[in-house]
């Protein structure tokens, strides 16, 4: 099962899309909130605080942020090998 953001920053709160696994053609629209904080309409949520849904858009914040870490660790090295470049030249 997966989400698709529809609000927020990758990352971060927001609303996903979530696929319904037991009606076909229905969806449900997650609100995530932060770690452990969620909400969605479904059935199964209003009886156990947590459902399939609430976890996909979990899944689907964590994989963002691993990929914004991912891409901002290469280029902050990067940015940190050129200014350590820059200052060698400066006091050679």
């Amino acid at each position: 099962m997966s989400a698709v953001r529809v609000t927020g920053h990758p990352g971060g709160a927001g609303d996903f899309v979530v696929a319904s696994a037991s009606v076909p053609g229905r969806a449900w629209c997650v609100t995530w909130v932060s770690e452990g904080a969620a909400w969605c309409p479904c059935p199964g949520f209003g009886w156990r605080r947590w459902c399939r849904h609430a976890r996909a858009a979990q899944e689907a914040v964590v994989a963002e942020a691993r990929a914004l870490t991912a891409a901002g660790t290469t280029g902050s090295r990067q940015a940190a090998a050129d200014a350590l470049a820059a200052l060698e030249e400066m006091f050679s």
